[in-house]
């Protein structure tokens, strides 16, 4: 009876040792693949033009791309108060910044262009977020999206409309984009809000913005 019970007792043992040895080895395994099986964003043709539309150059979206009028953002190379991304992103689970680029037309004048992530119903919502170096919103598109409802926003551009013109200093609701633009699709619009919200912190913490090369 006594052995019995002692193997019971060993047994069990031997299953929480075993569930504790799996645990970490899955704990080791998810951090490995959050370091290293990231996806690299890169400054595609494809964005680009989208960046073009939305922060001109004034060029054609071919001579923009390959003369680098548009260009991603190396943020420890410049005078930046932040120097990466990864360090904005760290500092809060919602903050999900993915890229700053920069779109500089003929004359040298800069726009930034953010491009940032909200959760909508389905998955993220990956935005552009144009902004001029007083850190108003310019100009905004959606570079990718996988909403089941998305032809429910009859049109995007009232909803890009309740942003372009606000500081990066304002703080956003869906509720309240809903109610200027009309939209229902409450899910969809709380991810773009967010969005939005995430790029507008990310852009103040950047510090001072120059507006042309050279010069801030």
């Amino acid at each position: 009876m006594i052995n019995r019970k002692s193997n019971t007792v060993k047994n069990t043992l031997k299953c929480v040792l075993v569930l504790g040895i799996i645990a970490v080895v899955c704990v080791a395994l998810l951090a490995v693949a959050n370091k290293f099986l990231q996806v690299e964003i890169m400054l595609d043709r494809a964005t680009s033009d989208m960046i073009n539309s939305i922060a001109p150059t004034g060029l054609d979206d071919e001579k923009a791309f390959n003369e680098r009028y548009i260009e991603m953002v190396d943020l420890s190379k410049g005078e930046y108060a932040i120097k990466s991304i990864d360090d904005f992103n760290e500092k809060g689970s919602n903050k999900k910044v993915r890229a700053l680029y920069k779109s500089k037309n003929s004359s040298g004048k800069i726009t930034y262009v953010v491009e940032s992530e909200g959760k909508g119903y389905v998955d993220a919502i990956v935005l552009l977020i144009a902004y001029d170096s007083q850190k108003n919103i310019t100009g905004m598109a959606v570079k990718s999206q996988m909403e089941s409802f998305w032809d429910h926003i009859s049109d995007i551009n009232t909803v890009y409309g309740a942003f372009i013109g606000t500081s990066a200093s304002a703080t956003h609701t869906s509720s309240q984009i809903a109610a200027s633009t009309g939209v229902t699709v409450k899910k969809t619009l709380a991810g773009i809000t967010d969005g939005v919200n995430v790029a507008n912190e990310f852009v103040l913490a950047l510090g001072d913005l120059p507006d042309a090369e050279g010069r801030a």
